[in-house]
């Protein structure tokens, strides 16, 4: 009878052990798919980021080379009105 006793608690706590490191492993997985997923985001939005600064430093180029030119022709023009 102890013997029998004996082998349903070593069987309980093996049941509890393998059904507590199952738990763990699945919460550890998930965890582990949810920071991957949070990764690609923040690389999309760094890609967007940078996307958006190259855009912008090409703009302000265009419109720097634009005020030059401005700056240009109000030169030569008034150069040419004084003679």
């Amino acid at each position: 009878m102890f013997l029998i006793l004996r082998l349903f608690n070593s069987i309980l706590f093996v049941l509890a052990n393998v059904s507590i490191a199952f738990y763990t492993m699945q919460r550890f997985f998930r965890v582990m798919r949810t920071h991957y997923q949070l990764v690609d985001e923040v690389e999309d939005f760094s890609f967007l980021v940078n996307q958006a600064r190259a855009s912008l430093d090409f703009v302000g180029n265009k419109i720097l080379e634009s005020m030059k030119d401005v700056g240009e022709k109000r030169i030569i023009d008034t150069i040419i009105i004084i003679t």
